[in-house]
């Protein structure tokens, strides 16, 4: 319908303020309302357009591991499409995924590799992307160390719109940008590719996967094997993060040339109050994503 800004927004903290205990709600729903009516914090457009409407995600980053295995590249399909259809970003971890021409021997057959897998999930965006709100994200990463490795970093190389929805990137292990500081010729190579390619496309992207699990918050739960579709979190399988984003213009007293500290570390504190609402009311459409979210809880406050 024709919502206006301040409606929308209304609608927005009156859901988000529901996990509040009931007598703070009316308190809090002010103090959210002022935030994000005054442009200083915006969540994840999933959150606007969905929050209060009885449907959808409220999360705008979503990651799925893509096991060895058809079911699990239909079903983190089926997952991906979940989601999609509610404006919501989907990352693909996808180095579990034998290389290309390597026997199936339940079949008889010849895997078809990640590379192949591409054009698969980037169809299913198109398609949801003609009925939705708008166009999907979708990132795909790669260990260096796979097989397929040089070939999914010439993915995008001749037909880049071929695979619009799509960012890549290759996951580099601590061990392996070792052996390009000390001259490895395959790694140099490697990267030299790479390179070319990131010029020309803009895509493949660096993951560091040592570096991002070296700082992984619950390593008991498992290797973070992939990111969201923009990169801003890394996540586990059928993990979803939510994101808010703090507009620092709005903190610059530009007469006097100063800073608003206290401002900000009072903004920030509601900000978080505010994501971690929406962790509570969000519903999610398959039990695996609502069980993973559950367990870690995860939100982005970024600028």
């Amino acid at each position: 319908g024709n919502e206006s800004f301040s409606g929308m927004l209304q609608r927005v903290c009156k859901h988000v303020v529901s996990a509040e205990q009931p007598d703070t709600q009316r308190e809090w729903e002010t103090r959210f309302f002022d935030l994000l009516s005054s442009l200083r914090f915006l969540p994840n457009s999933p959150t606007l357009f969905n929050a209060g409407t009885g449907q959808g995600v409220l999360s705008a980053c979503f990651l799925f591991v893509v096991d060895d295995s058809m079911e699990s590249i239909m079903e983190c399909q089926r997952l991906s499409g979940l989601v999609q259809k509610y404006g919501g970003g989907v990352g693909y971890a996808l180095s579990r995924v034998r290389p290309r021409g390597e026997k199936i021997n339940s079949i008889q057959g010849k895997a078809c590799g990640p590379v192949a897998l591409l054009p698969y999930y980037d169809a299913l965006t198109q398609l949801i992307t003609q009925g939705g709100k708008r166009a999907g994200a979708q990132m795909g990463i790669l260990s260096a160390d796979h097989l397929d490795a040089t070939a999914f970093l010439h993915a995008k190389d001749n037909e880049p719109d071929r695979l619009s929805t799509f960012n890549l990137s290759i996951a580099f292990t601590d061990k392996f940008m070792r052996s390009y500081k000390e001259g490895n010729q395959k790694a140099r190579m490697f990267l030299a590719e790479m390179a070319k390619s990131a010029w020309r496309t803009g895509d493949p992207g660096c993951f560091f996967i040592d570096a991002v699990n070296r700082d992984n918050p619950t390593p008991w739960l498992g290797k973070l094997e992939g990111s969201n579709p923009c990169g801003e979190v890394p996540l586990l399988h059928a993990e979803a993060c939510v994101l808010g984003s703090i507009n620092l213009a709005k903190y610059v007293n530009n007469a006097r040339n100063t800073v608003l500290w206290e401002q900000l570390k009072q903004d920030i504190e509601v900000g978080v109050r505010f994501l971690d609402n929406v962790v509570s009311v969000s519903v999610f459409p398959a039990e695996v994503i609502t069980e993973a979210v559950q367990r870690t809880r995860k939100i982005g406050l970024g600028v």
